[in-house]
């Protein structure tokens, strides 16, 4: 007598037996018996097991493994998080996550620019490393499943993205350690109240500090070479005790301070949210070209005390050419692959996932779409 310490799981080809124990399995009720053959009849019983020995079995059950001629859902593959710079030499990104009966992997693949393939992995998020500063790349994500069918789905929209700018030094803030009053190398600091580096953030530590008006500033190297260039700056972001997190990026001239863009988050109050991606598009000036570019974050809108947090920053310049429409492979011209890649996207409607296709903005693939591709079919960029 007594509560089961384990339990015996045991399996036959036909009703009756012989049973033969495929597992024990202890503190859980659950065991999923897997490398079966897709159609065939098991039969099943259980036993219980504890100091004083092995119960009878229970009652016996069957069960028909199914074939499966499906791939996961969805299919085309979505991104949950389209590729987006890490730093000067990596590329995050998310698949969405796919279901499946027979268990999902993810294959990520990168179709322009020399990065790297995942392979199949069980992870919806890919972290693709060793590339080069301030270069675009193309990838595309697909899932199948994990039956003997190994089913794929279609490939995703292609989503391109350029890799930060080498200039902008301790992107994470992890290699100044952990310590308070620090202002962090590469950067300088203006202002008054408490600053440092804590433990957490995204990925090991960021920088915080308390006091309205106070300024982190990092002239980035990068001299601006043209009007019409553009520069996106990104930072994750968490504030609180009406804190008011901005992100500024800025030229120099003459010992003075020209913001190009900045923009800001709203305070939370007593709230302390999750880490999100506060963004700054800047197009250069005339005034600007020749100067050297700088990053700012600081507090704003609010007179007193308050507290903010920064990690990550990172920035990437897209004065390239813009996409040329329908290169939806990334190889610089229109053709036949091209083709393919839309065709599997014809008619599908998907305000979100499709955002980078939808060029009238109704959220389908359809004829205007399409005119737009055969309007580019078999030119270069």
């Amino acid at each position: 007598s007594g509560r089961a310490s384990s339990y015996l799981v045991k399996r036959a080809s036909d009703s009756g037996g012989p049973y033969t124990t495929v597992a024990s399995v202890a503190r859980t009720t659950h065991y999923t018996d897997g490398g079966l053959s897709n159609g065939t009849t098991y039969y099943y019983v259980v036993s219980a097991v504890n100091a004083a020995g092995e119960s009878s079995h229970c009652p016996e059950a069957a069960a028909t493994p199914l074939t499966d001629d499906t791939p996961p859902s969805p299919n085309p593959m979505r991104w949950a998080a389209a590729p987006e710079a890490y730093d000067s030499g990596s590329v995050t990104m998310t698949a969405e996550t796919a279901t499946d009966i027979s268990g999902v992997e993810y294959s990520f693949v990168c179709t322009s620019g020399g990065g790297h393939d995942s392979g199949w992995q069980a992870s919806p998020v890919y972290l693709d490393t060793g590339l080069q500063p301030n270069v675009r790349y193309t990838y595309t994500v697909a899932a199948r499943d994990q039956s003997s069918n190994r089913n794929q789905t279609a490939p995703s929209i292609p989503a391109s993205v350029i890799t930060s700018m080498a200039g902008v030094v301790n992107h994470s803030f992890e290699a100044d350690g952990i310590s308070s009053e620090i202002t962090p190398a590469g950067w300088t600091w203006n202002g008054s109240g408490g600053r440092g580096l804590s433990a957490g953030g995204t990925d090991g530590s960021y920088f915080f500090w308390q006091g309205n008006g106070s300024t982190l500033r990092q002239p980035t190297g990068q001299v601006i070479g043209a009007e019409g260039e553009v520069y996106t700056l990104r930072a994750d972001v968490r504030n609180s005790w009406q804190g008011s997190p901005k992100a500024a990026l800025y030229y120099e001239q003459t010992g003075d301070r020209i913001e190009l863009a900045s923009a800001s988050l709203p305070a939370n109050g007593d709230s302390w949210p999750a880490f999100e991606t506060l963004e700054v598009t800047a197009v250069t000036t005339a005034d600007s070209v020749g100067r050297n570019l700088g990053v700012e974050l600081t507090l704003a809108n609010y007179p007193g005390n308050a507290w903010s947090e920064f990690d990550n920053i990172r920035l990437s310049a897209s004065n390239d050419a813009s996409w040329l429409y329908g290169d939806f492979t990334g190889d610089h011209v229109v053709d036949l692959e091209d083709l393919t890649v839309f065709l599997v996207h014809w008619l599908r409607e998907d305000c979100q996932s499709l955002s980078d296709f939808d060029e009238d903005g109704d959220c389908r693939i359809g004829l205007f779409e399409f005119s737009r591709m055969a309007g580019n079919w078999l030119t270069t960029d």
